[in-house]
């Protein structure tokens, strides 16, 4: 909100909509068709689309707040001896198999269960209802009444900011090199 304060100050032209749309799974494909820009976590390296990166979320460890381990002020993977933890699906997100293969190689007596890279309501039901750990992000921490989310010891961070389709309109251009100018990004 600081970023879009700055922008709006100067720029009052610019005005900001929240578009819904009906699958966050194919939002990507929307870019340029339905709306300009996405805020929110990236980390992918999709060929079409150009990230602006504005800050970075921890990666956290979401269950349900009845589990034993619930209580816990921090968590390790080595916490979660023969757990099951819920991790985006390989090869979408570098950070996400960098957490993966940690748990691979370090810790074989936990049980991945891949789950799609777009976090929607059923993940986090699911999420409270197995009982399973889910690699999460500190910003969705209070998304799910029955999930309490704990911060991971190992330290991870996924990058959020803005992702635009490389395919720009002129106007939207200008708008980038506002949000670059603003952000002192080349």
């Amino acid at each position: 909100m600081k970023l879009w304060d700055d922008i709006v100050s100067r720029y009052p032209q610019y005005q900001l909509r929240i578009v819904t749309f009906k699958s966050d799974k194919y939002r990507l494909d929307l870019l340029n068709d339905q709306f300009d820009f996405l805020v929110g976590p990236f980390n992918s390296s999709l060929d079409h689309y150009q990230f602006i990166p504005i800050g970075s979320y921890r990666l956290c460890l979401s269950v349900n707040r009845l589990h034993p381990l619930a209580n816990k002020k921090e968590l390790s993977f080595k916490d979660l001896a023969h757990e099951k933890i819920l991790i985006m699906k390989k090869g979408i997100s570098p950070v996400n198999d960098a957490a993966r293969e940690l748990i691979v190689s370090s810790y074989p007596d936990i049980e991945i269960v891949d789950i799609e890279p777009c976090y929607d309501a059923s993940t986090f039901n699911y999420c409270a209802e197995s009982n399973a750990f889910l690699l999460n992000l500190e910003y969705w921490k209070d998304v799910h009444p029955s999930l309490k989310t704990i911060p991971l010891k190992e330290e991870y961070y996924l990058p959020y900011g803005i992702v635009i389709s490389k395919y720009m309109n002129e106007t939207l251009k200008s708008f980038i090199k506002i949000v670059q100018d603003t952000l002192h990004i080349k």
